[in-house]
């Protein structure tokens, strides 16, 4: 069964993509992350953060589980949360639902997987592509903005004076 807290994030993310993006980067083989379900931090806290500071090279520290002493939720989704309701997205349900129970099945594997790791660059390469020239589409559209503003004034000026 889906967790309803899963589902309605989802939403915000077109495709799922950020989780997609993260089971990715997990069968990518990359050594970068570590992958940790959310059942492993509300069940056993005090293991899954041990585990975490352990892949980061750091010490625990107890105080880590402080912040966890209360509910934050920052998707906002009801407690009484139905993923069957009429409003949700059947086909993102069934998405969502397929996906969880992936990761939930599906251990983190120690093996590299170059299809993967070939995605995740492929992806990075054009993100990074999009942020290379978002600079001077802004200024671009800045400057055709101040043009139309300039011929809309001239328009005016000329319509008052006739």
């Amino acid at each position: 069964m889906l967790n309803p807290q899963t589902l309605k994030p989802l939403r915000k993310w077109p495709n799922g993509g950020a989780i997609r993006k993260a089971s990715l980067l997990a069968r990518s083989g990359s050594e970068c992350q570590a992958l940790r379900r959310h059942s492993e931090l509300v069940d056993a806290p005090e293991a899954a953060l041990r585990s975490v500071f352990g892949f980061l090279g750091e010490s625990y520290a107890p105080e880590c589980l402080e912040p966890l002493k209360q509910r934050i939720n920052s998707s906002n989704v009801a407690d009484d949360f139905v993923a069957s309701d009429p409003a949700s997205d059947s086909a993102l349900v069934e998405k969502a639902t397929n996906l969880s129970a992936e990761l939930e099945t599906t251990a983190q594997s120690s093996e590299r997987s170059n299809a993967a790791a070939d995605a995740l660059e492929a992806q990075f390469r054009e993100r990074t592509q999009y942020v290379a020239v978002l600079d001077k589409s802004h200024e671009e559209a800045q400057r055709l903005i101040r043009a139309l503003k300039k011929q809309n004034r001239d328009m005016t000026e000329a319509f008052d004076r006739a």
